[in-house]
């Protein structure tokens, strides 16, 4: 099967769909906390935001910067928010995890291509 325009608007090949509800768990001073948050799908935008802030090392703060909003789409935090600033510290691990594999959940990225069992 050829990919056509019309084919990519068919299948969800463009990105104009609401935010996906995640929840996410993460740990920090022993304790565990569970919060939900609202994944905006990838784009093209969105992946060329990624690419330009890689080049100076924050490719992964780019990412939950550019997907991580709230219920209307709106992003939650900044890439500053993320690696640091005079407010607070970078982001820990654990919930730096926890919003990346929410992410690729929410963009299909956790299956793997090819049929299914």
């Amino acid at each position: 099967m050829i990919l056509t325009k019309q084919m990519a608007v068919e299948s969800g090949g463009f990105v104009s769909a609401a935010p996906i509800k995640k929840t996410v768990t993460w740990l920090s001073g022993g304790k565990s906390h569970e919060a939900d948050v609202f994944v905006r799908l990838k784009s093209y935008q969105s992946v060329m935001a990624e690419i330009q802030n890689g080049a100076s090392g924050n490719g992964a703060a780019a990412r939950i910067a550019s997907s991580i909003v709230d219920e209307t789409g709106q992003p939650v935090f900044t890439v500053d928010d993320i690696t640091g600033n005079a407010e607070h510290g970078p982001m820990s691990e654990s919930l730096t995890v926890a919003l990346l594999t929410a992410i690729s959940e929410a963009n299909g990225l956790d299956v793997a291509p090819g049929p299914k069992p």
